[in-house]
């Protein structure tokens, strides 16, 4: 019994410097494969995104290292705005787009044709999605008696782009993603 009981603390010690092992182990090559990853980030700008934008846009693209070379994948937008750091959500179904439209120039004002291409320019610059329902797609931006339509795409037989309503003056009011304009 005395034997028994005597082992029983090197049966521990064992089991722990295994287990110590194994979680070392487990931490080196965690630590390799985050030495194979990387992310480039990259300025969004543009003339269009300027004249209408106060925000800083950026886009982040994780990479993997291989042997073969590098894979890229998935594009995450960010901005800045008043010091803070977010990320933009890319519209995938009809959804408002509070971000976009809280980095908007004060001054900016939709009045014009050429203030809805300098939108539309902007927006596609930070959300084109090189789908195949766009391909061949002429994009424009359409007066309509509460705001513009930015079509920028096709959702199967629908036009798809962005609503934006603005007040009398020109002052948008609400961006808005839509499938089917």
């Amino acid at each position: 019994m005395k034997l028994k009981l005597s082992l029983l603390p090197l049966i521990f010690t064992i089991g722990s410097f295994s287990t110590f092992a194994a979680d070392n182990e487990k931490n080196i090559i965690e630590k390799k494969v985050m030495d194979w990853m990387h992310v480039e980030v990259k300025s969004v700008k543009g003339i269009a995104v300027r004249h209408v934008f106060s925000c800083s846009f950026y886009s982040a693209t994780p990479v993997l290292k291989h042997r073969d070379g590098e894979s890229s994948f998935g594009d995450h937008k960010f901005y800045s705005l008043n010091g803070e750091l977010e990320e933009l959500i890319t519209p995938t179904s009809t959804q408002v787009m509070p971000d976009v439209s809280g980095c908007l120039k004060s001054d900016f004002r939709l009045n014009t044709q050429e203030d809805a291409e300098y939108l539309l320019e902007a927006l596609d610059t930070l959300f084109a999605s090189g789908s195949h329902f766009d391909q061949g797609v002429e994009k424009k931006a359409i007066k309509g008696k509460d705001g513009w339509k930015l079509i920028t795409g096709e959702f199967f037989d629908d036009l798809s782009g962005y609503k934006v309503v603005t007040d009398e003056k020109g002052k948008i009011k609400k961006i808005e993603y839509v499938l089917g304009l």
